[in-house]
């Protein structure tokens, strides 16, 4: 099942809002995107292909979208543990 339809059944069951879904939605693919960037610039440089992205090879903008994606998927973590783990997860 993927992201995208994992946090629709989420929302289906009014476990969160439609709108909370779309923010992660977004930080996930934006994630993605430069997970997938960074492999294919790997690929065509002949280097082993991994899932490490130095942020120091992303400019401040960038940079500070990272961080701010990194930090809803914290958050939404942290909500969905309270929620379903009783904080134990």
């Amino acid at each position: 099942m993927s992201t995208e339809a994992r946090l629709e059944a989420l929302v289906d069951k009014k476990f969160i809002l439609s709108e909370l879904a779309g923010i992660f939605l977004d930080a996930h693919e934006f994630i993605a995107s430069l997970r997938s960037s960074n492999q294919s610039q790997q690929i065509q440089l002949g280097e082993e292909v991994n899932n490490h992205l130095a942020p120091d090879s992303l400019g401040p903008l960038v940079r500070n979208q990272l961080k701010d994606a990194f930090a809803v998927v914290a958050e939404s973590q942290r909500a969905l543990k309270m929620r379903f783990g009783h904080g134990v997860l």
